[in-house]
């Protein structure tokens, strides 16, 4: 029997087809449940990085040790200063020694919310003034409701309860 080349290549075509078609249908899979498995521990270095949304470290005046560093964390809830502290202290090595080695900063304040601008920045410059402990020359810079709401949260928990001086 002889086939014409055009009903031979249909043939064909079905034939290459067919297979491909009857593994698209829907399987059932999976019947039993799935048990995903997480090699982090709760709690630990990765819910800390998660947890924090922005971090701001500004520079004040310190009469211990020259420059200290204040750090604004910006992390939603169950966030702790503490557990901050204990994720430095195992990211650091305790033994260096070298100026390269970056130091773990001298206050650290873990808040709901920066401040920011209009265009979404963070007021860096409020926050510089709260490291410095000089909340009474903020109130100028705050340009809305929300924003001095913000940073009236801020202030109440701030860390630098120092005296302010001049260098």
């Amino acid at each position: 029997m002889l086939l014409p080349r055009r009903r031979f290549l249909h043939l064909a075509g079905a034939a290459a087809v067919f297979p491909a078609w009857s593994a698209a249908w829907a399987q059932s899979y999976p019947t039993r449940p799935i048990r995903w498995i997480i090699s982090f521990a709760a709690g630990g270095a990765n819910d800390i990085v998660t947890a924090a949304r922005e971090t701001v470290v500004v520079a004040f005046p310190d009469r211990r040790v020259g420059t200290g560093l204040y750090a604004f964390v910006e992390a939603s809830l169950g966030l702790t200063e503490d557990s901050l502290r204990e994720f430095i202290a195992a990211e650091t090595s305790p033994n260096a020694t070298s100026k390269s080695t970056p130091r773990p900063p001298e206050h650290l304040q873990v808040i709901e919310a920066l401040p920011r601008g209009a265009s979404g920045e963070v007021r860096s410059e409020i926050l510089q003034l709260v490291a410095m402990n000089q909340v009474d020359l903020i109130d100028p810079l705050i340009a809305s409701e929300q924003e001095r709401a913000v940073v009236a949260r801020i202030v109440a928990t701030r860390r630098n309860l120092r005296d302010r001086f001049a260098f």
